[in-house]
């Protein structure tokens, strides 16, 4: 894997064209959506309402990464998690916060059934 990502940097690095690195750009990104959007399926069919799920460590405002809380909606590709009550969260403590679940990073506990 880390011969083929030389070989692939390499090959850009040659790239002499601006509308060649778009190309790459474009297939890049392509990737990235199709990678976003396979993890938003695998969650979708793993989660359920009542699970206990993390927010993700790049979430914006940054306080709030890395949170925990019960899921409490699931609709379409965004889930609605109940924050904790927890001033380090200022405005986001206590109130149900509505996120894509790209934004979750793993599921704390899965609820009772």
């Amino acid at each position: 894997m880390r011969q083929q990502l030389s070989e692939i940097l390499g090959g850009i690095d040659k790239l002499t064209k601006r509308s060649d690195l778009d190309q790459v750009y474009e297939a890049l990104n392509g990737r990235a959506r199709e990678l976003k959007a396979r993890k938003t399926r695998k969650l979708q069919r793993m989660l359920s309402v009542g699970d206990v799920v993390r927010l993700a460590t790049n979430m914006k405002p940054r306080y709030i990464s890395e949170a925990e809380g019960p899921i409490t909606k699931i609709q379409g590709t965004k889930v609605t998690i109940q924050m904790p009550d927890d001033p380090g969260l200022r405005r986001f403590s206590g109130i149900p916060c509505t996120v894509p679940f790209s934004a979750i990073s793993a599921r704390v506990h899965k609820a009772s059934s």
